[in-house]
């Protein structure tokens, strides 16, 4: 069921929970980077705080996406009668069957997936990060004062730290500058990893009370984050050395990596080349697969863009996300068949 209008969607989720029975196993899926993630541990901190005990979070592998047969299986295994999905985009079809299943994310919908409850606040003005519109949901459940502080870091990671929204004000105000983007940075670094190991940021999310404790080595996980931090700044350092190849509007850069860097490159490059749609291709991320990120300075949607310069079927991996922010993944092949569409 698909919900319309801001606060009704947040009186759908409100009495989706209110439905959950306390004996019930519900696992929580949701985006790994730092909206993701923040989401993800507000809704676990809402269930447990409301004694909804055995909730279980469920992690995509490299490579893997919501739609995965093998993270479908794994979820199987904890035999869920409650599935939230949190910040991972959606396609008309089935998530996992046969599950009571809630749906909240903020992406531009490829399609209604048929779940009990379907909730999308992109198109909002003003937009609402799937971190805020999970905590809208959930602050009705949880002491005031207590969960603010990651449904800012979730809305600054998506819009900047300069974002003007009231959770994100306050956090300023409470925390400084400085902390939230280093709590931000943090995170995505554990996502952005070779390692991809999500599990670590969402485990310091559900144990700590404010981004300084983040920042400040309170948990041990946190020198974890920043060697992967150094991982990530280096890796991006190696693929920010090839040059651009330059074709009409568009600029690609192709290089080869194990970690989520591509979409950081799109970005560095679409703000030194402003005046071009920038296409990172990433070779080496997982198996034999391009993955690749598109940005731009340009106003345009770069949805409609890419799929207007390669109209052959690319299937399901194959711009998604936001018309500011997309990508998708390929085969070689069919990455070497948009290549010639775009005369690189």
């Amino acid at each position: 069921m698909a919900v319309t209008g801001y606060r009704a969607e947040i009186d759908a989720g409100q009495r989706f929970l209110e439905g959950i029975e306390p004996d019930e196993n519900i696992v929580l899926l949701f985006h790994g980077d730092a909206d993701g993630c923040c989401a993800g541990a507000i809704m676990y901190r809402t269930l447990m705080y409301s004694g909804r005990e055995l909730v279980f979070p469920a992690f995509t592998e490299k490579g893997e996406n919501v739609y995965s047969e093998s993270l479908a299986k794994r979820i199987m295994v904890r035999e869920p009668s409650r599935l939230i999905v949190l910040d991972t985009g959606s396609r008309p079809r089935p998530m996992i069957p046969n599950i009571s299943t809630m749906v909240i994310d903020h992406h531009q919908p490829a399609g209604i997936p048929p779940v009990d409850v379907f909730l999308n606040s992109h198109g909002v003005e003003p937009p609402a990060p799937t971190a805020l519109f999970t905590y809208d949901i959930c602050r009705q459940f949880v002491p005031v004062g207590g969960l603010e502080w990651l449904a800012a870091i979730g809305t600054a990671a998506d819009l900047g730290p300069d974002a003007d929204f009231e959770v994100v004000r306050d956090a300023r105000e409470r925390y400084g500058m400085k902390a939230i983007r280093e709590t931000i940075s943090l995170i995505n670094s554990a996502y952005r990893t070779c390692e991809h190991d999500v599990p670590t940021a969402f485990q310091i999310l559900i144990h700590a009370s404010s981004p300084i404790e983040i920042v400040e080595d309170v948990f041990p996980e946190t020198a974890l984050l920043r060697r992967y931090r150094q991982e990530v700044n280096s890796e991006l350092k190696k693929a920010l050395r090839v040059r651009p190849k330059l074709s009409g509007q568009w600029a690609l850069i192709e290089f080869s990596s194990p970690a989520l860097v591509h979409p950081l490159v799109a970005i560095i490059w679409s703000r030194r080349l402003p005046n071009n749609i920038v296409i990172a291709a990433n070779h080496g991320y997982v198996g034999a697969k391009v993955h690749f990120s598109v940005r731009s300075q340009l106003d345009l949607d770069l949805i409609d863009e890419l799929k207007k310069a390669y109209t052959a079927a690319a299937g399901a991996e194959f711009a998604h996300g936001h018309p500011r922010a997309t990508g998708g993944m390929l085969s070689g092949k069919e990455f070497e068949a948009l290549k010639n569409a775009l005369g690189s």
